[in-house]
């Protein structure tokens, strides 16, 4: 499947999600590749750039959104990268297509229902009734 993702860190680098679930980091002057780490299970849909460029929000077709410190990559054994996951929410009973961040909120859009959640406390809630929300896993800093 295809990606689609994309977002641009403070740092000069432009961020694209790819079909496979890792995500690129790109110079955004030169197009040259800065660093890829694996973030998901499933293709990357959208990615959102926050905390002043240097943590990154990525939604994925695998149902979970993921918190990232880019400024924590460390090489992998595999001649990539990691990045630092600071929290994964997962729950979302449909494919995560849409995200969006604003005054340190994101919010997701999956399946017409509307999720929001807290950067800063890595805290959720659901829109749309009945069962679901998303049970949340936050990492250390």
């Amino acid at each position: 499947g295809g990606g689609g993702g994309g977002g641009v860190g403070g740092d000069g680098w432009l961020c694209v999600g790819m079909g496979q679930g890792h995500v690129s980091l790109l110079d955004r002057r030169g197009g040259r590749l800065v660093a890829g780490f694996p973030a998901h299970d499933g293709a990357v849909t959208a990615a959102a750039v926050t905390g002043g460029g240097h943590q990154l929000a990525t939604a994925s077709v695998d149902r979970t959104v993921a918190l990232w410190d880019v400024r924590k990559l460390t090489s992998s054994s595999g001649g990539g990268y990691r990045a630092a996951l600071l929290a994964s929410f997962g729950g979302h009973r449909d494919p995560v297509g849409s995200l969006a961040i604003h005054r340190g909120d994101a919010f997701t859009v999956a399946g017409g229902r509307l999720g929001v959640f807290s950067l800063a406390q890595r805290q959720n809630s659901f829109s749309g009734g009945g069962r679901g929300g998303w049970g949340g896993r936050g990492g250390g800093d």
